[in-house]
């Protein structure tokens, strides 16, 4: 991941100022760069890591250690071009479609994605809300059902990837696999392989990538508010390094078992659109957007 580029830098960014619809910010602009954000008991799990799925040695590894490698990479890419000052999330979106920026996309939208896997984690067991588990039974029928059907995903994917649970454009909730440094918002697609393993219909997959599907949920102000699908509310990290280190490299089952206990479910529900009609009259997906800036979640 942060081995010698194909591409330097300082090679890029003058097409990268060239080419990008993005409008450029001013040369005087003050440049903050990104840094780790903190995350809700990170002090806990640095002293006692994460329940029984990250000891705090293996936290360090996967949320202190990298999570600044590659914002530090990121860092060295888009300073001084027209995707500064912008979220992770926002960069992954930009260079998406950009062949010749893939390193900036992998760097962005896997710092994205390891942020959004660490901050649904909790110290303590935590039980489903009510909202959820209506949400749950309406696709899986049980509780259980759909933690065998996640995980057993998650443990059949071959490679390295994210496993999301998402709520997609019909507001029922779904199960996708994405690759490497892959997410599932259509803005950010990338021609994602499907792994027939975890995805029997590759064209649904691939449909819900290719085709953004959104869905007016209100006013801010004098704007409408739109939900952009699919809406990602859960992932699992299914890199080798999340469980090597406590579990050995045969460990992705144990890992696997020890991550689903150790989920935040009342922070789950919160990123769920209020009622199945999606009433809420906005959805902040990012909630340390003090941390990394605008959300790129909802179309403004």
């Amino acid at each position: 991941m942060f081995g010698k580029c194909l591409t330097r830098p300082s090679v890029w960014r003058g097409a990268l100022h060239a080419s990008s619809p993005i409008r450029a910010f001013s040369q005087s602009a003050l440049r903050a760069g990104y840094s780790v954000p903190g995350l809700n008991n990170e002090v806990k799990y640095q002293q006692e890591g994460v329940q029984k799925v990250f000891s705090p040695n293996a936290f360090e590894s996967n949320w202190t250690n990298y999570q600044r490698g590659l914002l530090d990479k990121l860092n060295e890419y888009v300073a001084g071009t027209d995707l500064d000052n912008k979220s992770p999330l926002d960069v992954a979106i930009a260079t998406a479609r950009q062949a010749d920026l893939a390193t900036v996309f992998n760097l962005a939208s896997q710092a994205h994605n390891n942020h959004f896997f660490f901050r649904n984690l909790s110290p303590v067991p935590t039980v489903m809300p009510a909202r959820l588990t209506e949400l749950v039974h309406r696709v899986f029928t049980t509780t259980e059902n759909f933690k065998t059907e996640f995980l057993t995903t998650a443990a059949s994917v071959f490679g390295s990837g994210w496993v999301w649970l998402v709520f997609d454009e019909s507001r029922k909730l779904r199960i996708l696999a994405t690759y490497n440094a892959g997410t599932p918002y259509s803005d950010a697609y990338r021609r994602q392989n499907v792994d027939l393993n975890t995805n029997a219909d590759p064209a649904r997959h691939t449909t819900n990538f290719t085709e953004a599907q959104s869905f007016q949920v209100g006013r801010t102000g004098s704007q409408v508010a739109r939900v952009t699908y699919p809406l990602p509310l859960l992932c699992c990290k299914v890199w080798e390094h999340a469980w090597i280190e406590d579990f050995g490299v045969d460990g992705k089952e144990k890992y696997l078992d020890a991550w689903w206990d150790s989920i935040d479910w009342n922070s789950v529900n919160s990123a769920i659109p209020e009622g199945t009609d999606i009433t809420r009259s906005r959805i902040a997906y990012d909630r340390s957007r003090s941390q990394y800036g605008a959300t790129g979640f909802v179309n403004e």
